[in-house]
């Protein structure tokens, strides 16, 4: 019995199936076969079954399966109490939203990447609600999100929060005074996909207000800012990820008299076998960006 067969074995008790768990191990199906019926030989007992296209635990494989993940955490946290910074390795699955990637992030990952050489990290940008769903069925290690998942199998703590505005090209002339509700009727409004906060946020304060405007919601956070810089709408965004366009002038923040709701965004991981490894990839981004931000438009939570 060895930690490739224990973890191949705790994969497909979590994924389901052994091709996920193969995708996941970056190796093929037939080699996650032969690991289980390895540990199986090993311990003399059945650990699936395998009627179905998803396979299932038996009673014995249920039994195993708190001994599996106690070994595995046992396992990740010797590794990480025993390295060295450089000597550390591991891949990990990084889930950002847009905002989390348009401002910090790229310059925490060069630091990890001096830092702890050994760990591979794999980026996926994602709108919030598909980062909590993908870090819920385990397809995630660590999530940089807005709002807190409450769930015992998942640890959430507060990050960042980021003021939200409106912003618009200096062509449109609607900078430099106060704007009332009616001057925004009839314009496009450019913002977040429709399931996500933001466009929840802009789209209460316009029925507050009967205001009747466009809502146009666009996925890519960097379309937005370049569409709202060529005149096409007004922006809806986290100021942190138009600050260079502020800083230039090649857009201008609104005068109105609405309260935006600011982006809190959360760090969130599992609480499973390799929570020590994510938990030291967290608490290092945490303290970069404490150390090392420099936007007004980013608050710190910790």
């Amino acid at each position: 019995m060895n930690f490739n067969q224990i973890r191949s074995f705790h994969l497909v008790a979590t994924l389901g199936t052994y091709q996920a768990a193969a995708e996941r191990l970056h190796a093929t199906q037939p080699a996650i076969s032969g690991r289980i019926a390895a540990l199986e030989n090993a311990l003399n007992i059945k650990l699936f079954d395998r009627s179905g296209y998803r396979v299932s635990l038996t009673q014995q494989g249920r039994q195993f399966l708190p001994f599996a993940e106690q070994m595995l955490e046992l396992q990740t946290q010797a590794l990480v109490a025993v390295s060295k910074a450089d000597e550390l390795t591991g891949n990990l699955r990084l889930g950002a939203s847009d905002t989390m990637v348009i401002s910090w992030l790229p310059d925490f990952l060069i630091d990890l990447r001096s830092t702890h050489p050994g760990v591979t990290v794999e980026m996926f940008v994602r709108a919030s609600p598909h980062l909590r769903d993908e870090l819920l069925a385990h397809g995630l290690d660590l999530a940089l999100m807005v709002g807190q998942i409450s769930n015992p199998a998942v640890i959430s703590r507060a990050f960042c929060k980021c003021p939200m505005g409106l912003v618009a090209a200096p062509e449109l002339g609607l900078h430099g005074r106060r704007l009332a509700p009616e001057d925004l009727a009839g314009l496009n409004f450019l913002t977040f996909e429709k399931m996500t906060q933001p466009f929840f946020d802009i789209s209460r304060i316009m029925k507050e207000h009967n205001i009747a405007a466009n809502l146009n919601p666009i996925s890519a956070l960097q379309s937005i800012g370049l569409l709202t810089k060529k005149g096409l709408g007004v922006g809806y965004v986290p100021l942190v990820a138009v600050e260079s366009l502020l800083d230039s002038g090649q857009v201008v923040q609104l005068d109105t008299p609405f309260v935006f709701p600011s982006l809190s965004f959360s760090i969130a991981y599992l609480d499973g076998p390799h929570r020590a490894f994510v938990e030291l990839i967290a608490e290092a981004g945490m303290a970069f960006l404490k150390e090392n931000n420099r936007s007004d438009f980013i608050n710190i939570s910790y």
